[in-house]
């Protein structure tokens, strides 16, 4: 299986005037996943994760899209969840993703989301 994403948009804020790289939050995420095209070998996404921090000192907005290749049977776990979890894509898409975060973040003096955040 392949898995290739792209950031169309990302947006790290800072929500107070203190530096509060050191504080202890929590991050609440928002997630959309929406299947954009569907063909034989491949899968095309488009995705937009939103983290808000609590207490509210930082939010992070990302959305692109992501393309999935390979067969049914590889691709079909990838996007579906028995679970309350969401769909492994989402977390691989966003430790893909995690190093751009983690450097604005630090850049502005925000904390850090984990980087397994994603993960059940």
């Amino acid at each position: 299986m392949d898995l290739r994403v792209r950031i169309d948009k990302l947006v790290v804020d800072k929500l107070v005037s203190d530096d509060v790289v050191d504080k202890d939050v929590v991050y609440k995420v928002a997630v959309t996943l929406t299947e954009t095209e569907k063909n034989p070998g491949w899968t095309g996404l488009s995705y937009s994760l939103d983290l808000t921090s609590e207490p509210s000192v930082a939010r992070i907005q990302i959305s692109g899209t992501a393309a999935i290749g390979g067969t049914k049977e590889e691709v079909l776990p990838f996007l579906t969840s028995g679970t309350k979890a969401p769909p492994a894509v989402l977390a691989e898409i966003y430790e893909r993703q995690y190093g751009t975060i983690y450097l604005l973040c630090d850049a502005i003096h925000v904390p850090h989301p984990l980087p397994t955040l994603m993960r059940a």
